[in-house]
């Protein structure tokens, strides 16, 4: 964003050292309370003599506390038309006011630390608005067409290493004196996560196409369907793994105390443990069919019938 919307001075003071590997940066969009809603953000930007004085927070910002600083979403404004009330700065983590600490670990994409920003009149300075004032929203759904598309080859990363494994092992087990890969039915699973696959990269790649050639690219960054492919490539590689006596342990996440213990794999894979199968009911022989048997008397215990008896009572 500062690349394409920033001034020179901007791009040389603060793009040319991250390019040069000596700076970190990041995006701090995202509040507590707020996440997709780029229109509904509640961190302010009041003006002030010289700049701006930001207070709010932020939340899910990567390199929050590592940046030395950061591109931040706020509301300069309170017109009727709620989509040209925000606007971006450039925020120097060093900056009084400005207070970050790291969020807990993540289930996944740990390298990434992500963390929480508490602003409490911070100054930014005038010349490191992004742009111009009122047009964040606009700059920054601009930015998140290009970040979608990113997310969905993500994606793609994780659903072709998941159909590689199965693959690989697949022509490794054997069951029944060959390898389970020329049973019917898995040949089935593997060819729909192959197809499944292959759909979805067809149509990140045509998203990316329009993207770059800003060819309705709102509609085609919106898709979403790489990263839902993933996980049903993941979940139907898992029960490969499971039969064969893979997932091993519980683990609870440190993080996440209240979430239920989970099944890990020597590689980590993690799935959510079927719930626990009600005892099997007793047989009986009640019901329709059953067989029901007159309680005998105390004498009709004690007392034989014999052949006489019954011919005593044949008439004649």
């Amino acid at each position: 964003m500062v690349e394409d919307y920033g001034t020179e001075a901007q791009k040389e003071e603060y793009l040319r050292p991250v390019a040069e590997n000596d700076q970190l940066s990041g995006l701090a969009v995202s509040e507590p309370q707020t996440g997709s809603d780029l229109a509904g953000m509640t961190t302010k930007a009041e003006k002030v003599e010289g700049g701006y004085e930001l207070t709010g927070e932020k939340y899910w910002v990567g390199n929050a506390v590592e940046a030395d600083w950061l591109t931040v979403y706020a509301k300069t404004g309170e017109s009727d038309d709620r989509y040209s009330n925000y606007t971006l700065f450039i925020v120097e983590t060093d900056s009084d006011g400005y207070e970050a600490e790291h969020i807990p670990e993540k289930m996944g994409m740990r390298a990434s630390k992500q963390g929480h920003i508490v602003f409490e009149d911070c100054f930014v300075p005038e010349e490191n608005v992004v742009g111009s004032e009122g047009g964040g929203f606009y700059v920054l759904a601009d930015f998140f067409n290009h970040g979608r598309v990113i997310v969905g080859g993500h994606g793609l990363g994780l659903a072709a290493a998941a159909v590689e494994e199965a693959e690989a092992f697949i022509d490794e087990r054997e069951a029944f004196d060959r390898t389970i890969d020329e049973f019917q039915a898995v040949q089935h699973t593997i060819s729909d996560m192959r197809i499944g696959f292959e759909s979805a990269r067809a149509l990140n790649w045509r998203a990316c196409e329009k993207v770059a050639d800003n060819d309705d690219a709102g509609y085609w960054a919106s898709g979403g369907f790489d990263s839902e492919e993933a996980a049903r490539a993941g979940w139907e590689n898992l029960p490969r793994r499971t039969h064969s006596g893979d997932l091993r342990g519980r683990e609870r996440h440190p993080a996440q105390p209240h979430l239920p213990a989970v099944a890990v794999s020597r590689r980590g894979v993690r799935a959510p443990q079927p719930a626990a199968a009600a005892p099997p009911r007793p047989r009986t022989r009640a019901g329709p069919r059953a067989r029901r048997r007159r309680p005998r008397t105390a004498e009709a215990r004690t007392t034989r019938r014999t052949p006489a008896d019954e011919s005593a009572k044949t008439p004649g």
